[in-house]
């Protein structure tokens, strides 16, 4: 489970985000079909990540992927790889965790590598290793999932005046989350201990199998809470895994799935679909039904296929999918496809801000980074000021090289060359308008162009990113097409090269601000 710290973003750094995070979608971006037909874009060494072998992965609060491979710690800003790297000597002794790789980003943007009685602390800032002291000497220590940092010295669960017990045996505590006033603390016997935090006391302890299950999942565990419920992987010696659900209300376990397969990491999305990355590629389960399916063959978007196992599986917060694989390196798919779940403005991976310092010195307080922001802002309200009065504007993009220069006019009204390119984009997409799988890497080689030069010519021309271009001239199709009153839903979602109806009512919803059923045009 990732817990991640909020940090205070300026107003310039916002804008920056905002473009890297833009690049990055698109890079990869590939519309896709579902079932069998689920493509997936490669990243690996060819393309420079430093190595295939991907343990684990996040998102940083700025848009970027931080991946964690073999030997080395890969930042993805959309265009490229950084690489900072990864040796033995970076160990500090950690001996309360008993788990795989663990990830935990704090506020003051260092990165903690959890894994087997050790940790490495990296600051993601200077992109270096950094020798930096285990918070309060701990033995073990988490980030809820309200951003608080509880440590674990000697039995004992500290965070602020809160100080909880442990049950005075060889159990390991391997998880922990907060929800409504009570901490569940998850052992690798199977147990999840309950402790109300008004009073700090232990309120139950249910387990989750019998006692001569826990050897075959003892080894690792992964939590996620989602709605009203925690669900929980948990693997074990000779493959085996165990795929669990808590409900906190009635306090009762329940097993979803037992595999002969190893399990490892797991997100479930808002619609009650959980994906979980295994040793043979992934698997999906429909959380009210309890249907699953495994996915073993993945397709790649010149039509080959791959099959390989996968270490772990993450959601960014544009509901694109990444798996990180054995010896293959990244797999992403984008969020178009409608293959999984987009996540809710409510459920995009919370930031909160641990209390990792007892003290904050002056210039890290509320009232010096508000005025900062004031700075800033006024700086670039000057900046959009001085550019809007400039006559006029070069826009290079990848044409450039050919000696063209298309001039942006202070007017804002295009030049005639504008509105055969925006013509020609537009006329195109409406050509595949009912491929699902037409997307910006077929738009900017139709369009003879790197897919860097359409997302900035298109932007600058649109105030849209291609992604936005192409999905807006689908929308307003579909918008036409429901007016006419002689199709269905489903096949307007079809004919206009949506994935599935649930993520054409989504986009439609959002652009048109109600369901596709109930639009009167």
């Amino acid at each position: 489970m990732h817990i991640f710290a909020r940090k205070t973003i300026t107003m310039n750094q916002a804008f920056t985000n905002h473009r890297i995070w833009i690049s990055l979608v698109l890079l990869f971006a590939t519309v896709t079909g579902m079932a069998s037909d689920d493509t997936f874009c490669l990243l690996g060494q060819k393309q420079g990540l430093a190595n295939d072998t991907v343990l684990q992965m996040t998102q940083l609060a700025d848009g970027r992927m931080l991946i964690v491979t073999k030997h080395t710690i890969d930042i993805y800003n959309g265009g490229r790889f950084e690489h900072i790297k990864r040796t033995e000597e970076h160990w500090q002794q950690l001996p309360g965790y008993y788990g795989a790789t663990n990830l935990i980003v704090d506020s003051l943007d260092r990165l903690w590598v959890k894994y087997w009685q050790r940790v490495a602390c990296y600051d993601l800032k200077q992109r270096k290793h950094i020798k930096s002291g285990i918070p309060h000497g701990a033995d073990d220590f988490f980030y809820d999932s309200t951003g608080r940092l509880w440590t674990l010295k000697e039995r004992i669960l500290y965070c602020g005046k809160h100080r909880l017990e442990l049950p005075k045996d060889k159990s390991i505590v391997q998880n922990i989350d907060v929800w409504k006033d009570r901490l569940y603390a998850f052992f690798n016997n199977g147990q999840v201990i309950v402790y109300g935090l008004k009073e700090d006391k232990q309120l139950m302890q249910v387990a989750a199998y019998e006692g001569n299950y826990i050897s075959q999942y003892a080894n690792t565990s992964t939590v996620q809470h989602s709605k009203d419920r925690f669900y929980q992987v948990r693997t074990g010696g000779k493959g085996k895994s165990i795929f669990l659900c808590f409900d906190p209300v009635g306090n009762q376990w329940k097993t979803l799935l037992k595999t002969d397969f190893y399990l490892h990491t797991l997100i479930v999305t808002p619609n009650d679909m959980a994906y979980i990355s295994t040793a043979e590629g992934y698997l999906r389960m429909n959380l009210n039904t309890n249907e699953w399916e495994l996915i073993t063959t993945l397709t790649l978007p010149d039509g080959s296929t791959i099959s390989t196992g996968a270490n772990t599986i993450y959601q960014d917060r544009e509901g694109g999918i990444w798996l990180g694989t054995y010896h293959d390196g990244l797999l992403y798919s984008s969020p178009q496809s409608g293959m999984f779940d987009n996540p809710t403005d409510d459920e995009k991976a919370p930031f909160a801000q641990p209390d990792t310092e007892t003290e904050q010195p002056w210039w890290n307080s509320i009232w010096t980074k508000t005025g900062l922001l004031l700075i800033v802002i006024g700086i670039g309200l000057m900046t959009i000021v001085i550019r809007t009065r400039r006559k006029q504007v070069r826009i290079p993009t990848s044409e450039d090289s050919a000696g063209q220069t298309i001039e942006h006019h202070a007017d804002n009204e295009p030049s005639p060359q504008e509105n055969e390119f925006i013509e020609r984009a537009t006329l195109l997409v409406e050509q595949h308008l009912s491929k699902p799988n037409y997307g910006v890497e077929q738009l900017a080689a139709d369009l003879c162009m790197e897919r860097t030069g359409l997302y900035r010519k298109l932007t600058a021309l649109t105030q849209q990113s291609p992604v936005s271009f192409i999905r807006n001239i689908r929308l307003k199709h579909a918008a036409d097409m429901i007016l006419t009153g002689d199709r269905s839903i489903t096949e307007i979602a079809e004919q206009t090269g949506f994935g599935s109806t649930s993520y054409f009512s989504k986009c439609f919803q959002k652009e048109y601000g109600c369901k596709p059923s109930d639009y009167k045009g």
